[in-house]
């Protein structure tokens, strides 16, 4: 069920007093002559918790000049799937790329690209595409192909193949500023998409970064949990392989952590490009990752669960003017709001009625579904999310249910106790999680 949210309407009265009228309500020809630029800058991997002290100038320009949505998520934490989602603003129960072998499974006709594409945008992609596919409704780009690395990467450059030695953030941010200049040339409005590799495993950071300082890890009670009896098998299995292995992780979070600098170099090159090109107050621009990396909470690395560090993403919009800088937006959002804020900044409908909703939307949702395939059924699952709880069935049986006003660590499962859970009953909340995992368009939390 959607509703409308005291922030959402905040929110949407900042947009009402914003210096020119939304474009929905301009005439025909007002919204051809200011439709916006649209930027998306996408990192890989990106947990949303804590990663932003290493990305300061991007702070600066979506966090304090920008709108953040604290409560963003990735409805299927995966990178073909979550980036699937984002260009069509669909679940993937409805996009059909459910894992990562399944992405020829896309209708490019359905893509945020095709559309802007066909209402007269140049387009450009630079950095990783998915993990695959061919590049259609985008006029230029410089794509990692096929197989991604942090320097000695082969990149698709107008269909051109060859091995680039740079550092990959270097080059992907080198070719958005290049192509800025061309697309700066031309009469229309220009939609851009930023992908870079970090900060995803084996997170190489650029050498000028590799002594970066960071800060100490905060081991909390997710990492430090111990009793797993509570958990689903397959959490218990992984955990119990990985061992108590938390220097490795410890390494890792260093690894990604730094190689987040070059990201922030490359978003602050972009922006002043932006703003020597007079570009950036006519640009709608959304900072965030594709899914979220476990960093040992629950005894678990990598993505791919329901559990909030792999689940929840830095999720950020910026549009001078149009979005209010400085807000906190606590409601839930998600990367299948994304195409549906899009068409609705530009003015024109979707190929596909999104499952998503618009950002400038003030009716908001209450529940999100989120959704994960694995071909072993022990590491399938379906869940609910909430602001205040999580839900989850997974496939051969297991639930879990987490009360997070009391248990935001997400540590006792109160599965077991029935009818004394808080909020829905559990039978509301399966069935709910049943119709979430068959819905189209409006009818989808």
């Amino acid at each position: 069920m959607r509703f409308r949210s005291r922030s959402a309407i905040a929110f949407g009265l900042v947009l009402l007093a914003a210096l020119t009228v939304h474009p929905r309500i301009r005439s025909a020809e007002a919204r051809s002559d200011s439709r916006p630029n649209i930027l998306i800058i996408l990192t890989d991997d990106q947990r949303a918790r804590g990663t932003y002290e290493m990305m300061p100038k991007t702070m600066q320009l979506f966090r304090d000049g920008g709108t953040w949505f604290t409560n963003g998520f990735a409805t299927t934490p995966l990178c073909c799937p979550s980036r699937a989602s984002l260009f069509t603003g669909r679940y993937a129960h409805n996009h059909g790329v459910t894992t990562t072998a399944t992405v020829g499974e896309l209708d490019e006709s359905t893509t945020v690209q095709a559309s802007l594409h066909s209402a007269g945008y140049a387009t450009a992609m630079v950095g990783k595409y998915r993990t695959g596919g061919p590049i259609v409704n985008f006029d230029r780009w410089a794509t990692m192909w096929p197989k991604h690395e942090y320097v000695g990467s082969r990149f698709n450059v107008q269909g051109r193949t060859h091995r680039v030695m740079e550092y990959s953030t270097d080059f992907i941010g080198e070719q958005a500023v290049d192509y800025l200049d061309l697309l700066a040339d031309q009469p229309d409005p220009w939609y851009m998409v930023v992908s870079v590799y970090a900060p995803h495993s084996p997170a190489l950071p650029a050498s000028r970064d590799r002594g970066a300082p960071i800060e100490s890890w905060d081991r909390d009670p997710a990492v430090q949990e111990s009793d797993l009896s509570d958990k689903p098998s397959a959490v218990q299995k992984v955990a119990a392989r990985i061992g108590d292995q938390r220097k490795l992780t410890e390494r890792m979070r260093a690894r990604q952590l730094r190689s987040l600098v070059a990201v922030d170099d490359v978003v602050d090159r972009i922006y002043d490009r932006l703003g020597e090109l007079d570009e950036d107050g006519n640009t709608l621009a959304f900072f965030m990752s594709d899914n979220g990396y476990m960093w040992h909470e629950h005894g678990l690395r990598k993505k791919g669960w329901p559990y909030d560090d792999s689940v929840r993403v830095p999720m950020f919009m910026r549009w001078p003017g149009h979005v209010a800088q400085g807000l906190v937006d606590d409601e839930l959002a998600a990367n299948i709001d994304i195409a549906p804020t899009i068409y609705d900044a530009v003015g024109i409908s979707p190929p596909v009625e999104p499952d998503g909703i618009s950002l400038f939307d003030p009716a908001r949702r209450d529940e999100l579904v989120l959704e994960y395939w694995e071909p072993r059924a022990s590491r399938t699952w379906s869940a609910l999310r909430g602001l205040d709880y999580l839900y989850t069935e997974w496939a051969n049986g297991e639930k879990e249910y987490y009360d997070l006003t009391r248990d935001p660590w997400q540590l006792e499962n109160l599965y077991s106790d029935g009818g004394t859970l808080p909020g829905p009953g559990l039978a509301e909340l399966s069935r709910r999680l049943q119709d979430g995992l068959g819905c189209e368009g409006s009818a989808c939390p």
